[in-house]
């Protein structure tokens, strides 16, 4: 914080530094852009009284028990860090596996894998961070329940940037409290019934056209939605 000089963008989180200190750090830097990273407990609306101090802000997650002010973009949790640098083109790579999940089947998720599991070939289980892009690129879906807390995580996007369709297991009220309102709202298949998920793959598995179109409505939108937010970015800084 003792090094900060002015710069058009300033990235903060709210899980290392306390209002009093960000505040200091605005007034301190003058931006014309704030990145404000996580809050994926929903415990922390205080955070939105300092979005008054810049032009625009690009926050993680949306609630609507927070005000929302005007000037407030949401900006998407992205992939993970060890998914960052994608394989072979997905258009090239054969699918193999109809759905894939990758991680722990703590909680509610093993019931929901093993219904799962009578859609075949797939994969679900956890793996070595070498093993993903194979495994990813090689999926028609992803199975995408919520993280610790939030629905939003690293699984869509991670899907979207390897040519899979991301299938998000959560209510049409969560859903409708955060994409809706990102630059660009995603083109990922959701619902809040394991079955109707189940359902829905086996038909559209069915029907090659319709899986291509949704794979390049995905992988479109998630090279459009990053520029979208830096020519957003771009143009306040432009204005400012």
């Amino acid at each position: 914080m003792n090094n900060l000089v002015h710069s058009d963008v300033l990235a903060l989180t709210t899980n290392i530094f306390y209002i009093k200190e960000m505040e200091k750090a605005i007034d301190k830097v003058q931006p014309s852009v704030l990145l404000l990273l996580s809050d994926e407990w929903e415990t922390r609306p205080e955070y939105e009284k300092i979005f008054s101090k810049v032009p625009i802000v690009y926050r993680q997650y949306r609630y609507n028990s927070y005000k929302n002010p005007i000037n407030q973009h949401i900006l998407p949790t992205g992939h993970h860090c060890w998914d960052s640098i994608p394989g072979l083109k997905p258009e090239l790579k054969p699918k193999k596996y109809s759905w894939s999940f990758i991680g722990n089947n703590k909680g509610n998720r093993k019931k929901n894998l093993n219904k799962l599991d009578t859609i075949k070939p797939n994969f679900h289980g956890t793996t070595k961070p070498e093993q993903n892009s194979e495994i990813l690129s090689s999926s028609v879906f992803i199975f995408c329940p919520k993280g610790n807390y939030n629905v939003d995580s690293s699984r869509p996007y991670v899907a979207s940037m390897y040519g899979a369709i991301p299938f998000l297991l959560c209510t049409d009220e969560k859903w409708n409290e955060l994409y809706p309102y990102f630059d660009i709202e995603p083109p990922w298949l959701h619902t809040d019934n394991i079955d109707s998920m189940i359902e829905t793959m086996k038909r559209l598995l069915q029907e090659p056209k319709k899986i291509k179109r949704l794979q390049n409505d995905v992988k479109e939108w998630f090279i459009n939605i990053k520029k979208k937010i830096k020519d957003n970015v771009d143009k306040t800084i432009l204005e400012n």
